[in-house]
């Protein structure tokens, strides 16, 4: 079965919010939040950033058949100046995963070729 990858939307919230816990649960050193603060987060913040304007922020799912195995994201920063500023957000990939999970990180030169 060949990975997928499509912009994840607001309909993604609930698979998304679960593999950032899973991922944050089994390896926190790798994250810039704690699964605390990933908990304290409301759905709706969830939608909201999946939701936005995709020229500027984006997540991009790695979907094996209807199974979420990866993701990666970009936000850009447009200050005041017009000058704007990208971050890569990261990437996680299902860590249940195996062989095919890990040609879920290919998401992030996806993202990022974006």
């Amino acid at each position: 079965m060949a990975i997928e990858f499509r912009f994840l939307n607001a309909e993604d919230t609930p698979t998304y919010w679960n593999i950032r816990l899973e991922a944050l649960q089994c390896e926190p050193e790798a994250f810039g939040s704690s699964v605390e603060e990933h908990c304290a987060l409301l759905l709706a913040e969830i939608t909201a950033r999946l939701s936005g304007d995709p020229s500027n922020n984006f997540v991009v799912g790695a979907f094996l058949g209807e199974r979420l195995v990866g993701t990666a994201g970009f936000f850009r920063n447009i200050r005041s100046q017009g000058t704007a500023q990208g971050t890569h957000l990261g990437r996680l990939s299902d860590p249940r995963g195996a062989r095919e999970t890990s040609r879920a990180g290919y998401v992030a030169d996806t993202a990022g070729a974006r």
